[in-house]
């Protein structure tokens, strides 16, 4: 057995480089016994063998639909297909069933809760847990390295059923305790996009940016329902002083993230 698992994909925020799946590679060793790193192609270098077989199976699958006048609608006609037209010794097929897949990601829910963003992915191309903490260099070959400590602190969550749209909230972006009113929340995903607003630090005191940022973010990054502050123009709003404090003591209490370092 190899000591080390070497994952190499292209940079696709949406599949492989994002928080997810970074806190899978963190618990890689501890559920399958091995040691695993991720490392990212260039832009436009990703393809691969498994794309060109991927582009296999599913052209094999749809001219055998046409030429058969079978015509193969689910996955399980699909494994069934291929399974028997294209299987050797080098390409199995697994028919993974829908009821394990909402099981596992019940489970896989459960755990993301527990772990946060980690900003500047994209300036990153090699990723290699090391203890409490994930190793992230620009290139697989670079000497010089940032340490990032991304799993949270254990924190009681707002139940997702009382969010409320509109309302008022402190969250965390960017390494900071942010303030920004709901816009829309994802009971599937338990995330819900904020509306940001422009926070003095100093007064307390809320603007709207210009352009408006909206930002997308997993339930466990919401801390707090805030409430609503003051206004007489609509442009700047007054924090209320318990709100100001608490967001003050929130960014007191967040972990620090990361260290730099070299070998």
């Amino acid at each position: 057995m190899p000591e080390v698992i070497y994952y190499i994909s292209d940079g696709a925020a949406s599949q492989y480089k994002n928080y997810k799946n970074f806190s899978n590679l963190m618990m890689h060793q501890e559920e399958f016994g091995i040691h695993a790193e991720w490392h990212f192609t260039a832009t436009s270098h990703g393809k691969s063998t498994c794309d060109a077989i991927s582009g296999t199976v599913k052209d094999t699958t749809r001219r055998g639909s046409l030429k058969e006048k079978k015509y193969i609608v689910t996955p399980e006609e699909m494994f069934v297909y291929c399974k028997e037209k294209l299987s050797s010794p080098t390409l199995q097929f697994i028919y993974v069933d829908k009821g394990l897949v909402l099981q596992e990601k019940e489970r896989l829910l459960q755990r993301y809760k527990h772990f946060k963003q980690i900003p500047g992915t994209r300036h990153y191309h090699s990723f290699r847990p090391n203890g409490e903490a994930i190793v992230l260099k620009e290139f697989s070959s670079s000497l010089n390295f940032v340490s990032f400590y991304f799993k949270r602190a254990e924190i009681t969550l707002i139940p997702f059923e009382q969010l409320v749209i509109e309302r008022f909230y402190c969250f965390v972006a960017a390494e900071k305790v942010q303030v920004g009113i709901l816009e829309e929340k994802d009971s599937e995903e338990q995330d819900v996009t904020l509306q940001m607003m422009k926070l003095n630090r100093r007064t307390g005191v809320l603007t709207w940016p210009h352009p408006a940022i909206c930002i997308s973010a997993p339930l466990r990054d919401v801390l707090s329902v805030l409430e609503d502050p003051e206004t007489k123009d609509g442009i700047n709003f007054k924090l209320p002083n318990d709100g100001f404090n608490r967001i003050k003591d929130l960014q007191k209490n967040l972990p620090k993230s990361s260290c730099v370092g070299s070998k």
